[in-house]
């Protein structure tokens, strides 16, 4: 596992992107200064105060379920460093006192899948408003001492990896179990257009189970989104 830290980056997951060929598996990239890097469904994320991680996995065992394996590894890595009262907003976000600490992006390459994942790190509340960002928080706010960025990077890839080589079913019980979305009404949001639902399960293949005028359906990470009835999770 090769570690590359950079002064200041576009993207840390395009650097992969673009480098892939030099990449091993769990070799990883990160910055504290990322200009132009992007979240899920097109939005944009910077790391002015944060950090931004990117992890190359070439060998995984169930592809479909790295976003979860992201989400695991990055709530486990909080609670090692002592930063608990978490929850996991489904397909991968990480939660304190029901607003967003992390985000996770996870994207195919050649050859393999690069996990992005960007943390609050350091930023303030006036920080956040500036950025018109009302359901953000970061580690600083909460109270705690700000991470070590290092050390943050270095417990992340290690329980990337030790995800990455749990049991499908038990893997699938562990993030269900820290899902705040799990037996909540929630809004379904595609293209747009939104359709109250109530969410079930998490699937085998880490799709979220929801009820729909009595009905069960699957919906998958990459074409929706989920919000609570109320704000980013109630």
């Amino acid at each position: 596992m090769r570690t590359i830290y950079l002064e200041k980056a576009m993207s840390t997951n395009e650097y992969i992107k673009e480098n892939a060929s030099a990449f091993s598996h769990l070799d990883a990239v990160y910055t504290m200064c990322q200009t132009k890097g992007r979240g899920r469904l097109g939005r944009t994320w910077s790391a002015d105060g944060g950090i931004a991680l990117s992890v190359f996995i070439k060998d995984a065992k169930k592809p479909i379920l790295i976003p979860l394996c992201a989400a695991v590894a990055v709530y486990n890595a909080f609670q090692k460093l002592g930063i608990d009262n978490l929850g996991i907003k489904w397909p991968n976000d990480i939660l304190a006192d029901g607003k967003k600490l992390s985000g996770i992006l996870c994207e195919g390459v050649k050859d393999g899948y690069v996990v992005g994942i960007g943390v609050n790190n350091r930023q303030t509340m006036e920080s956040l408003k500036d950025l018109e960002l009302p359901y953000a928080t970061s580690v600083g706010i909460l109270g705690y001492n700000p991470l070590e960025e290092e050390k943050f990077v270095v417990t992340c890839i290690k329980e990337l990896q030790n995800a990455l080589e749990m049991p499908c079913d038990e893997l699938i019980d562990l993030f269900s179990n820290k899902c705040v979305n799990l037996g909540k009404t929630v809004k379904i949001i595609k293209n747009g257009k939104e359709v109250v639902a109530k969410s079930v399960a998490v699937s085998s293949d880490g799709g979220l189970v929801v009820e729909i005028d009595g009905k069960n359906e699957t919906v998958v990470s990459g074409e929706v989104s989920v919000r609570g009835i109320y704000g980013y999770v109630e």
